[in-house]
Formats: C-alpha cells, sequence, structure tokens
C-alpha cells in the first residue's frame, strides 16, 4: 500500500508543477488538527460486530486555487484512533475539492474527495503478512477565514468512510469498513 501513495505522491506532485500561477491563482501549504469519534464494524461469518473509536487527526496539506475560487488539495493525513483502551492508526493520503458558496473574504465551503489508506500494524490481527490498504470517500463542509493576503485558516466538519480490503481470520474472510467524524481547524501559508 505504501507504494501506492509514492506513486500518488510522485503523480499529484509532477501535476501541479504543470500549473502556472496566474494573479488570481495560489499554492498553499499547510497544516491541520481534528478531533472526532466514529466506528469500525466487522462482517464475517460470526455476524456483524461493531465498535465505537475516538480519533484524533493531523495532516500535511498542498493546495491549488484556481481563479474561479475552487481549490484543489492533497493531504498527507495521520489517523490516531481508540477504543477501549486499545490505539491503532490508519495513514494516508487524501484528495479534495473545495467549492466555494460566496466570493466574499470569508467563504463557506463544501468539498468532496477520495483517499488511500493503510491500516497499521493490522496484519497482526489477521491471517496475511501485509497491512490492510483502504479507500476512503470523504465530504466535508467548512469555512475559509483569511488573516492576511498569505496567511488563512479553516474551520471544518469533516466525514471519511473507509472500506478496508477484505482479510481473513482464523480462516474466515472478514470485511472491515471505518466511518469517522471531527471537527477540523487548519491553517495555511498562500504564495
Amino acid at each position: 500500500m505504501s507504494h501506492i501513495i509514492k506513486i500518488t505522491t510522485l503523480a499529484a506532485l509532477l501535476a501541479a508543477s504543470f500549473f502556472t500561477c496566474a494573479s488570481d491563482e495560489q499554492i498553499y501549504l499547510g497544516m491541520g488538527f481534528a478531533t472526532g469519534s466514529g466506528s469500525q464494524e466487522a462482517k464475517g461469518n460470526f455476524g456483524t460486530s461493531e465498535d465505537d473509536l475516538d480519533q484524533t487527526q493531523g495532516d500535511i496539506e498542498v493546495g491549488y486555487v484556481f481563479a474561479s475560487g475552487k481549490r484543489l488539495e492533497v493531504s498527507f493525513t495521520s489517523i490516531d484512533i481508540e477504543n477501549a483502551g486499545e490505539k491503532g492508526e490508519y495513514a494516508g493520503i487524501d484528495f479534495d475539492w473545495h467549492f466555494p458558496l460566496s466570493k466574499g473574504k470569508v467563504q463557506p465551503f463544501l468539498g468532496v474527495g477520495f483517499g488511500l489508506y493503510e491500516f497499521k500494524d493490522s496484519a497482526k490481527n489477521f491471517d496475511q503478512s501485509d497491512d490492510l490498504g483502504g479507500l476512503a470517500l470523504n465530504f466535508l463542509g467548512g469555512v475559509f477565514i483569511p488573516a492576511s493576503e498569505e496567511l488563512e485558516f479553516e474551520i471544518s466538519y469533516k466525514i471519511k468512510g473507509i472500506g478496508w480490503e477484505v482479510a481473513e481470520q482464523n480462516g474466515n474472510e472478514v470485511e472491515l469498513s471505518s466511518g469517522l467524524s471531527a471537527i477540523a481547524f487548519s491553517g495555511r501559508f498562500k504564495f
């Protein structure tokens, strides 16, 4: 899975290098933090089980603001989860599109995207040698708040659903999925 993330990252960076910045288009770098809750569901021959999760997220963001105000953002994300004292980590890369709802200084927005994830150290829980890989679907809404021409903040609500690859546990197939929601805060520097 980490090989896929490396190739995708390289492709995204190469694609970004072909963009030319007009006066009303910008590239930005940022960091974000989010906290929230979620659940993890497992389905198999044993039936279905669901566990509640607490989660915190951290990410590094690279984005491009088009002349229309729409944005394409690539985020390198780490999600720490905790369930009944047991800890885990999801790590991945997200590709999100932001659609501003107004043209003012403070801009509310909606967004949608997808991500490629790895469930770190999950191989020890299943009959396989590799950690689980997953595909995420992202939905978000929030507001962009400018502090200056170069500095911007974002407050948002993010929903992420991750479908993990089918795994085997004691000879039985197990389908895992994770649903996460979080309040997020980001700071970005535009140039």
